[in-house]
C-alpha cells in the first residue's frame, strides 16, 4: 500500500496583507495525488482579536456529507469540522471550505491547522495525513506579496518595471510571447492552485503593455498598464477556463494580441457505482458498466482493478472480465479526469464454481519403469485439468483431458518418474466459458525405485542387491580365512591347494561379477539407466575387495607353508 502519509492539509493564499475592516477569502485544501481518501476533520484556529470568521462556505466542497457540521466560534478563535466522500477521492488541490473573514484589529494573525486527520477509502480507516500547512496575514500598513504552498510552487520568477528609453520604429509591434510558470502547458489541464505570474519579454520599441484576464478566449485589452513591466501578478484563480490577453505598443500603435490559456479543474469526477451483470454466478467472464461526469475537463479514463491487480485503462464506459476462478472478487473502477483528479466505485462479487470432478481410480504405488493411470468422471463434454507436485510442492507435470459425452475421462502420464517418493494430484474441471471447479481434494501417490524382486512384503532393487553380494562376499571370505587358517595351520603341506582353491574361488566371483557389469551397463530402461554409474560403482568396488582378498589370503597361506 501507498498510503504513508499521503495526503496534507493547506490554505490559499499562504499568506496576505490587509488593512483593518478588509475582508479576504481563504480556500482550505487537500493534496492527496498518491492516495484516494473518503473523509477529514481539523480544527482551524486563529486570533480572534486579529480576525473575525464571517463565514465557512461548502459550495464546491469535494465533501458531500458532513458528520459535524462546520461550526464557528469567534470568542475562542475556531473552526471546526468533520466532512466525507461516499467515494474515494484523489487530487491535489481538492476544496474542503473557503473562509471569509474580516479584520478587526492590526497586528499579523497565523491560520494553523491542529487536530486534523485525512482517513484513506481503503475500508480501514487509515490516516494518511502527512502534513499541516498553515497560512499568515498581517493587518496593517506593511505589505506582504502572497505566496503558495511549496508542493505547487514554481520557480518564482518576479515581473519587474521596465525603465529604459524606447527605440523607434516603422512597423507595429511583435506579439507577445506569453508563459505562465505554474501553468507552463496552455493544452493542458492543471488540478493545482497557486498565485499566477504571467510573464513575457518586453521589445526595445514597446512603450507600453495592456493586460486582461478574463474567460473569454479573443478579448482585446484596451487600456495601457500604469508601469510597463515585463509580467503580472494575478493571484489565486479558481478553478475554470481562463485567458490571459496582451498586447504592446510602440511610436507605431497597437500590435497583435496574444492569448494564454489557462485550465484549472481541482474537482474530482461525480460519485457513481460501478454495475455488474451477475453479482452471484457461475459466469467466469461478467460484464462490468460503469459511467460518470466531470463538469470542467472532462473525463480522462477509466481504470479497472480486480483484486488489486491492474486490468485493464480505457476510455470506454462498460468491458468484460477475463476468466476468473471461483470465489469472492473486488472489482475497482477509477475515474479519472483530464486533470488528474479522481473518483472510485468498488464492488464485491463472487464467481460460483463448477461440480468438483471425481478420481475414481488412481494407483496408489507405482515403480520407476511404470506411468501412473488415473480414471474419473466430470460434467460432460467439458475439460479436465491434471497437475502433478512433487512433496515439496513443486509443479512436475500437468495435462489437459476432455470427458466424453458421459463425463467419463481417463489419462495416464507420457513419460515414467525419474525420482522416487511421494507425489500429489489436483484435478479440475472446465467447461467452454472458461469457468471452473475447486482443485480435488489431495490424491496421493507413492513412486517406489526399481524392484529385481520381492522378499515377502519388502522390494529389493538394484541397490540393496548390491549390498547383498558386497554382504555375502566379505563374509564368505572372512569364514573361508578363519577356518582354513584354523585346519591348515600346521599343515604346509596343503598350502598349495587351499592357495589354489581360494585362487580359483575369487577368480570365479570375479568372472560373475563382470557378467552382472555387463549386464548393467547394457541397459535402456530410462528409470534403469537413471541408476547406471550407481550400480557400476558399487560393482567396481565389489572387484576390487575380491582382488585384495585373493593376494591377501594367497600372502597368508604362502605363510603356511613355511
Amino acid at each position: 500500500p501507498r498510503h504513508a502519509e499521503a495526503a496534507s492539509f493547506f490554505i490559499l493564499p499562504k499568506t496576505s496583507s490587509l488593512t483593518i475592516g478588509e475582508e479576504f477569502s481563504v480556500d482550505l485544501k487537500i493534496n492527496a495525488t498518491d492516495e484516494f481518501l473518503n473523509a477529514g476533520q481539523a480544527t482551524l484556529r486563529f486570533p480572534p482579536a486579529v480576525l473575525e470568521l464571517e463565514s465557512a462556505d461548502k459550495t464546491g466542497s469535494s465533501f458531500n456529507f458532513w458528520v459535524e457540521e462546520p461550526s464557528i466560534s469567534n470568542d475562542e478563535g475556531t473552526l471546526t469540522f468533520i466532512g466525507g466522500t461516499a467515494r474515494g477521492i484523489s487530487g491535489s488541490s481538492l476544496q474542503v471550505l473557503r473562509l471569509k473573514f474580516k479584520t478587526k484589529g492590526a497586528g499579523a494573525a497565523t491560520l494553523s491547522i491542529s487536530d486534523a486527520v485525512i482517513t484513506a477509502s481503503d475500508g480501514k480507516g487509515t490516516n494518511i495525513l502527512g502534513t499541516v500547512e498553515d497560512a499568515s496575514v498581517r493587518v496593517g500598513t506593511q505589505i506582504v506579496k502572497s505566496e503558495v504552498p511549496s508542493e505547487t510552487t514554481a520557480p518564482k520568477i518576479e515581473p519587474h518595471v521596465v525603465t529604459r528609453q524606447p527605440v523607434a520604429s516603422t512597423k507595429l509591434p511583435q506579439t507577445p510571447s506569453v508563459t505562465v510558470p505554474l501553468y507552463p502547458d496552455s493544452a493542458r489541464w492543471y488540478n493545482k492552485q497557486g498565485e499566477v505570474i504571467a510573464l513575457w519579454d518586453i521589445q526595445n520599441d514597446v512603450h507600453a503593455v495592456a493586460v486582461v484576464l478574463d474567460h473569454t478566449p479573443d478579448a482585446v485589452p484596451s487600456e495601457a498598464e500604469a508601469e510597463l513591466s515585463n509580467g503580472k501578478t494575478f493571484g489565486v484563480l479558481t478553478e475554470g477556463i481562463w485567458y490571459v490577453h496582451v498586447r504592446f505598443r510602440n511610436n507605431i500603435g497597437w500590435g497583435n494580441v496574444s492569448h494564454y490559456r489557462i485550465n484549472i479543474d481541482t474537482t474530482a469526477p461525480l460519485p457513481f457505482d460501478a454495475v455488474i451483470d451477475s453479482g452471484v454466478s457461475d459466469n467466469p467472464t461478467p460484464m462490468v458498466s460503469f459511467s460518470t461526469e466531470d463538469s470542467l475537463s472532462g473525463i480522462g479514463m477509466y481504470q479497472v482493478f480486480v483484486d488489486a491487480q491492474r486490468f485493464s485503462e480505457t476510455d470506454s464506459t462498460s468491458l468484460t472480465l477475463s476468466a476468473l476462478p471461483p470465489g469472492r472478487h473486488t472489482l475497482r473502477v477509477r475515474a479519472s479526469d483530464k486533470a488528474g483528479n479522481s473518483t472510485e466505485s468498488v464492488l464485491l462479487f463472487e464467481i460460483l464454481p463448477l461440480e468438483m470432478p471425481v478420481v475414481n481410480f488412481y494407483t496408489p504405488t507405482i515403480s520407476q519403469s511404470e506411468t501412473l493411470f488415473v480414471s474419473g468422471t466430470a460434467l460432460p463434454e467439458s475439460a479436465v485439468l491434471y497437475v502433478i507436485k512433487n512433496g515439496k510442492g513443486g509443479e512436475l507435470m500437468k495435462g489437459v483431458v476432455n470427458s466424453d459425452t458421459g463425463g467419463r475421462w481417463e489419462f495416464r502420464t507420457a513419460d515414467p518418474f525419474s525420482v522416487s517418493g511421494r507425489y500429489t494430484l489436483y484435478v479440475t474441471a472446465v467447461d467452454s466459458r472458461g469457468a471452473r471447479s475447486f482443485p480435488t481434494p489431495d490424491a496421493t501417490f507413492r513412486v517406489r525405485a526399481l524392484v529385481l524382486f520381492s522378499l515377502g512384503s519388502v522390494d529389493v532393487g538394484w541397490f540393496e542387491t548390491l549390498m547383498l553380494i558386497l554382504v555375502c562376499v566379505l563374509g564368505t571370505g572372512a569364514w573361508l580365512y578363519r577356518s582354513e587358517t584354523e585346519r591348515y595351520k600346521t599343515r604346509g603341506t596343503y598350502g598349495t591347494i587351499i592357495t589354489r582353491d581360494v585362487v580359483k574361488f575369487a577368480d570365479m566371483l570375479d568372472e560373475k561379477l563382470g557378467e552382472v557389469q555387463k549386464g548393467v551397463t547394457s541397459l535402456t530402461d530410462s528409470c534403469a539407466t537413471s541408476h547406471k554409474q550407481e550400480i557400476v560403482f558399487h560393482l567396481d568396488a565389489m572387484t576390487d575387495v575380491v582382488e585384495r582378498m585373493r593376494k591377501y589370503l594367497s600372502q597368508e597361506v604362502g605363510k603356511m607353508k613355511k
